[in-house]
């Protein structure tokens, strides 16, 4: 007999995990120290602490204060003092 537990998850951790299987597998790094926050992006996902954004925790993206971003399909968008920026990964 096997027994099969389904469980609905929603949510950011769901993104990562489509992502990472729509690009043929890889390594989901979570992060369990509560500074860090993520966030899906197209290439994996974007890792942040403090005032640094990290592609997959490993490539800076951008190091410096922001009102808000969002990932971009070519890197992500910055909102810094009501102006956007696309920083390119």
């Amino acid at each position: 007999m096997q027994l099969i537990i389904e469980k609905t998850i929603e949510g950011p951790f769901l993104k990562l995990v489509k992502t990472a299987k729509k690009n043929g597998g890889g390594i989901i790094i979570l992060y369990s120290d509560k500074d860090y926050r993520y966030t899906p992006h197209p290439e994996g996902a974007v890792i942040v602490k403090s005032n640094q954004l990290l592609l997959n925790g490993t490539k800076l993206l951008y190091e410096d204060e922001y009102n808000n971003y969002e990932s971009h399909p070519k890197g992500i968008l910055i909102e810094k003092y009501s102006q956007l920026f696309l920083v390119v990964a």
